[in-house]
């Protein structure tokens, strides 16, 4: 997985991460291949 790194703290601590965890934001024309987000269930594991 590719994208952009979110390095801004507020949005950051929406999340809840853990420390050890990190995110990324994908461009809206990739959400598609992401079922689980795209309201397609849960992806198989």
């Amino acid at each position: 997985m590719q994208g952009w790194k979110v390095a801004d703290e507020a949005r950051r601590s929406q999340l809840g991460l853990p420390g050890h965890e990190d995110v990324v934001e994908i461009p809206k024309r990739m959400v598609r291949f992401f079922p689980e987000v795209n309201g397609g269930g849960v992806a198989d594991s």
